[in-house]
């Protein structure tokens, strides 16, 4: 049986060699592996480095949709899924993209499959982040039939599918043909750049945290080059309370905390969460400081230098329930215990690059 449906997944395989301006997806489409999986609830799912199809779909499928579901994964690879994802909820995003690529396929030409695809015509020009907005204000929008198709990839894998990308395009622009677009060429770029220093780590967190959204809009001297750079529109109203948590341990160095004071400054002027608590600790919090929009952070008087524990960080969350929780530390302690408030929960950490965390996000700040 597999050895039928390998042919048939071949012949499909040269008609995108064959398609106008195919070179692009067709390069990607040779660095992929294939499976067959009965079990699988889609009829096709990627994880970036292979794509399985289940048999039972194919089997019924016409030509036209078989090409439909190969062209379909392929493009979750293309346009780097797992990159743009971030915090984003996996099914909501995943019916973002789904929404973008099935609207540009039918845009190419391409007939409706014999199986059920998203597709909302008021969503025509919008990207997948202006629709994953929509989609999270009213997840109903999304039918109940819909099954992921996009597996998850770890970072490691996922730098394996930047470069297999690049390489794409590099075959596409050597024959004369179109290969990335512009948002995913700046994602490219970006990924393969330098690491970039804590501060800017941190800026950008709290952007995504505060709901910014992407744009490759020309802004003046913005578009370098030829490449639009990204600019950042920022819809403050969903970063709501931001809570700092400031390490004052005797561990904790002076130059440390001088950098944690001069970020918070900046997040509070230019990045303005509607309200942010800013607690300094050692075994207990120390000192609680609140501002809102309009206040200064003059008053910060610092208090600490005993030892750490992460206990009375712990309590204060779950007091205050904030949107999110930043805790700055060099982590020389116990581990915190999960909470039982939702909290996004990131650790800005210094001079432990091999901490481990048992729930949010470590950022390192050295």
């Amino acid at each position: 049986m597999s050895d039928a449906l390998n042919r048939q997944l071949e012949s499909i395989k040269l008609q995108m060699f064959l398609s106008p301006n195919g070179v692009f997806l067709s390069s990607i489409m040779c660095l992929v592996g294939y499976k067959w999986e009965s079990n699988l609830p889609a009829p096709a799912a990627t994880n970036g480095k292979s794509i399985t199809f289940n048999p039972n779909f194919w089997n019924r499928f016409s030509v036209e949709s078989r090409k439909f579901a190969l062209k379909h994964e392929l493009e979750h690879i293309a346009r780097l899924y797992w990159l743009r994802r971030g915090h984003r909820d996996n099914r909501l995003w995943n019916a973002a993209c789904d929404y973008v690529i099935n609207q540009d396929a039918f845009d190419e030409g391409f007939k409706i499959p014999d199986f059920d695809v998203l597709h909302e015509p008021r969503f025509k020009g919008m990207s997948e982040e202006a629709i994953y907005d929509v989609l999270v204000k009213d997840p109903d929008t999304v039918p109940n039939w819909f099954q992921e198709d996009v597996m998850e990839a770890s970072p490691d894998e996922q730098a394996e599918i930047v470069t297999m990308v690049i390489e794409a395009n590099n075959m596409a622009k050597a024959a004369g043909q179109a290969g990335v677009g512009g948002q995913t060429e700046l994602l490219i770029s970006e990924f393969l750049s330098p690491k970039a220093d804590w501060r800017t780590v941190l800026r950008n967190l709290h952007l995504d945290l505060a709901g910014r959204q992407r744009t490759t809009t020309r802004q003046g001297r913005r578009s370098q080059g030829g490449l639009v750079a990204p600019y950042y529109k920022v819809d403050k109203g969903r970063l709501a309370h931001l809570a700092y948590f400031i390490d004052m341990s005797l561990s904790t160095t002076d130059e440390n905390v001088q950098q944690f004071l001069t970020e918070i400054r900046y997040i509070w002027t230019e990045i303005c969460p509607l309200k942010m608590s800013i607690f300094c600790f050692d075994e207990e919090i120390t000192t609680s400081f609140e501002v809102e929009a309009g206040d200064s952070l003059d008053g910060l008087v610092l208090l600490g230098r005993g030892g750490t524990d992460l206990a009375c960080v712990h309590t204060k969350i779950e007091e205050i329930e904030p949107t999110a929780a930043i805790i700055l530390s060099d982590m020389e302690c116990y581990p915190m215990e999960p909470l039982s408030v939702d909290c996004e929960v990131y650790w800005g950490v210094v001079r432990n690059p091999d901490v481990d965390v048992p729930f949010g996000k470590v950022i390192s700040l050295d």
